[in-house]
């Protein structure tokens, strides 16, 4: 006894599928060498001025590390959704969505920091 077999992706899904893991992995890689980085250069800079600005750091590296989380949870969205046979499956979406919005206000703070360190 078997149940209903899924129908066979398009090429064009084929490749949604691809673009989108993809898009997934480079930011998940950006996020933890970025998060990475900083943490190794916070030990370099001079304390006073790092301690004036830390909030900032310290709520960045927060969103790079939900970066990396929210890509592995789009990931397995991904993989769940092919069976569905749509890339634009709420579970994709949300998952997503919220990794760039973590990726995007955590480069925001990393700069703030950098700035109101460095000058």
């Amino acid at each position: 006894m078997s149940g209903p077999q899924p129908t066979p992706l398009s090429e064009a899904d084929k490749l949604s599928f691809t673009l989108a893991a993809d898009t997934t992995k480079q930011l998940l890689t950006l996020s933890s060498a970025i998060l990475s980085l900083t943490v190794v250069a916070f030990a370099y800079l001079d304390p006073v001025r790092v301690r004036t600005a830390a909030s900032y750091a310290v709520l960045a590296w927060a969103l790079f590390a939900a970066s990396v989380i929210l890509g592995i949870v789009t990931l397995g969205a991904l993989v769940a959704a092919i069976e569905g046979g749509s890339v634009w499956s709420r579970p994709v979406q949300v998952a997503s969505i919220l990794q760039w919005l973590s990726f995007i206000v955590g480069i925001g703070l990393i700069a703030a920091f950098g700035v109101l360190v460095l000058y």
